[in-house]
């Protein structure tokens, strides 16, 4: 991220600015590191440290706007760590507090947009969520300041965020000289902890400026502080853990992550970031019932492939199937370039063919049943469970017998983890033991699910899982999809038939090789390759999926919740099973409403929710009722459809947002 790049910090020669530059410089490879403050003596004391000739020291005040230009003039990205932050001092010195916490703000904002800076993240305070005085108020206008300028920043798009640091208050401006005056040393076990605290700050901090879009505040999850430090008088530690570190406003715009919160911006920015238009479309609001989160890092990763010498059959593929491979604990990953192709050679793999017969589940998209048809096999179907609305294991069961007595037995069985939850994976891997069939998990809704918390994708009940990376999934590669497995047989047929059933490896060859340039087709395949593009894109993806699927599971929290009071049934989640929660699928009650289910669906649609139903039984559907499939087959799937909306629930939607669904929920079901 700082490889390269031009990096201004304000209040450098401060304690936090001084620990942040030995961060980056540690971690990075910045072309230039600029030290803006206006202590002349602290910046001949740092060149006496720091040697290093990417350093630069310039001498001026935030309050300086002119002095502020001339050191912005070809800087990336700010860090702006300058600020009056003693309670006393400020007390005693109101003028100087407003002029150098809100003026100076201003003149770094501005100066970054003038010099069209890419991104600055401003320092705060998580203390912030009561005011208590003047240092406080200027803090919290300077927070605003950073978050609303967003919306002024033109069309080079200058984006600012702001980090809520850890605080420590009671201190002079010289945290070493404190320390030491109380007999505490820092970095010794026992003494203190403030400082573990700053460097996981510093960390949180950087790492933030690839995550951000603009407008957000992150406030970092840390553990409890200085517990031997509270001894003393003069210092007080704040503990940022729990709801007390947001005022009540923030609060209802707050998303929680695994170790940080986002606290959201209130209005639309000329950026369209995540949290604002692209939300809620460009014709007003329209809130889609999912969709990508894209991050900068995101767009870099596939820049710099573009940039390089592969955009196909390069590294990339390769290190996302071994990150999805690992993350799952599968010996193997195959990438491909839909879940549907991953699907058709899984099948292949297996043997599937003609005269073969393949089970699936009714309530699925039409690929879950096409990919057998592709292999000149029969296609039937097991009816879902009432609750779980997956394949049902006690359904399966009674077909396997007649079908054993028919003579009929099914070659794969696909069971799909519908909008992310498992399946009864460990029943129906005991049936194919019984029955002799292969198994195939359709995980397209559920990469970052786990059953018996193991994580999804194992294939520990199963011979092959897929996975989909269309945009509307817990991750994405645009489009794409992955097979995982155990075998290496299986691994070494799909890698071929995912290319044309061409081959280079010697070993696999039927002749000896003639030279560099041989190739041999030793089967008939596909080009179902994944562009290094995509991969690139997974691979970074892949770094937020628990984040993602953290996110999901506060959304469905407050739905399940909220959405009680309404004649609607929830999405049952089996003890067995951490759904990835790719969809969040009502049943409306319509004996209790008065009104149809379209109905229902259309005015929400009328309002901007942008719901949809998932699925249509794949039995109703003309190809397959032309194959013999009528209505009423597989009640269990046709009940649901009519009674199913899918509303939204996607990473990045905030409390806010999704308030407003729940409230033209209540308008159209109860009138409220």
């Amino acid at each position: 991220m700082f490889d390269d790049k031009v990096i201004l910090i304000t209040g450098g020669t401060g304690f936090l600015g001084k620990r942040y530059i030995a961060k980056i410089l540690e971690n990075y490879s910045p072309k230039k590191i600029i030290v803006y403050s206006r202590d002349e003596a602290k910046q001949f004391q740092m060149s006496q440290v720091f040697f290093d000739e990417r350093m630069r020291y310039f001498v001026g005040d935030v309050r300086d706007y002119d002095r502020l230009v001339d050191a912005t003039e070809g800087v990336d990205f700010i860090i702006h760590a300058s600020s009056m932050k003693q309670f006393l001092s400020s007390e005693y010195n109101p003028f100087e507090c407003v002029k150098t916490n809100v003026l100076g703000s201003q003149n770094v904002i501005r100066a970054a947009i003038k010099c069209r800076v890419k991104k600055v993240i401003a320092l705060s305070s998580d203390k912030l969520n009561k005011i208590e005085n003047i240092n406080e108020a200027t803090r919290l206008t300077s927070e605003k300041l950073f978050v609303a300028s967003n919306n002024i920043v033109g069309s080079h798009k200058t984006r600012f965020s702001v980090v809520r640091h850890h605080s420590l208050s009671g201190t002079d401006s010289d945290l070493m000289a404190f320390f030491e005056q109380h007999g505490m040393k820092f970095g010794e076990d026992g003494d203190n902890h403030y400082l573990s605290l700053i460097d996981q700050g510093i960390r949180f901090t950087l790492k933030n400026f690839e995550r951000m879009q603009g407008g957000e505040v992150f406030v970092p999850k840390l553990e409890s502080s200085i517990g031997k430090a509270q001894a003393y008088g003069n210092l007080e530690v704040y503990q940022n853990s729990g709801s007390d570190i947001f005022s009540e406003i923030d609060a209802n715009r707050v998303l929680e992550f695994e170790d940080h919160y986002v606290i959201c911006p209130t209005v639309q920015f000329a950026n369209k970031s995540d949290f604002t238009e692209n939300l809620l479309g460009e014709k007003g609001q329209y809130i889609s019932y999912g969709r990508q989160s894209i991050s900068q890092k995101d767009i870099d990763s596939v820049v710099e492939v573009l940039k390089s010498d592969f955009l196909t059959q390069g590294p990339k593929v390769p290190l996302f199937e071994q990150t999805v491979a690992e993350y799952c604990g599968a010996e193997y990953g195959v990438a491909v370039n839909s879940a549907t192709s991953a699907l058709h050679i899984a099948c292949l793999a297996l043997g599937l063919g003609e005269g073969d017969i393949l089970w699936t589940s009714p309530n699925s998209f039409v690929a879950s049943a096409n990919c057998g048809l592709y292999c000149g096999a029969k296609v039937d179907f097991v009816d879902i469970d009432p609750q779980t609305y997956n394949l049902s294991a006690d359904r399966l069961e009674d077909k396997l017998i007649k079908a054993k007595a028919d003579n009929q037995l099914p070659k794969i069985v696909i069971p799909v983890h519908f909008a992310g939850q498992s399946c009864d994976m460990a029943r129906i891997h005991q049936l194919s033991q019984e029955y002799g069939f292969r198994i195939i998990e359709d995980a397209s809704h559920a990469i970052g699910g786990k059953y018996l918390d193991k994580p999804v994708g194992g294939c520990q009940y199963s011979d092959i899982t897929v996975f989909s990376f269309h945009p509307v999934k817990i991750i994405t590669t645009a489009e794409g999809g992955l097979a995982t497995t155990n075998q290496p047989g299986l691994a070494e047929k799909m890698h071929l038939l995912r290319s044309h059933g061409v081959t280079r490896d010697p070993s696999l060859m039927v002749h000896p090789s003639e030279g560099g340039w041989y190739y041999e087709q030793i089967g008939l395949g596909f080009n179902y390759r994944m562009t290094e593009l995509q991969a690139a894109l997974g691979v970074s993806q892949m770094e937020r999926l628990d984040e993602f699927v953290f996110q999901r599971h506060q959304l469905q929290q407050r739905y399940d919740e909220l959405l009680d009071e309404l004649p609607v049934v929830t999405p049952y989640q089996s003890a067995d099973a951490y759904s990835a929660l790719h969809l969040y699928p009502i049943q409306v009650k319509l004996g209790q409403v008065n009104k149809s289910h379209k109905q229902i669906f259309e005015e929400l649609r009328s309002k901007g929710i942008g719901v949809n139903l998932h699925y249509i039984p794949i039995h109703t559907q003309p190809y397959y009722q032309n194959m013999g499939f009528r209505r009423g087959d597989f009640p269990n799937a046709e009940k649901y459809y009519t009674q199913a909306i899918s509303i939204p629930i996607f990473q990045g939607l905030t409390f806010d947002v999704q308030d407003i669904v729940i409230a033209s929920l209540f308008e159209v079901l109860k009138g409220e």
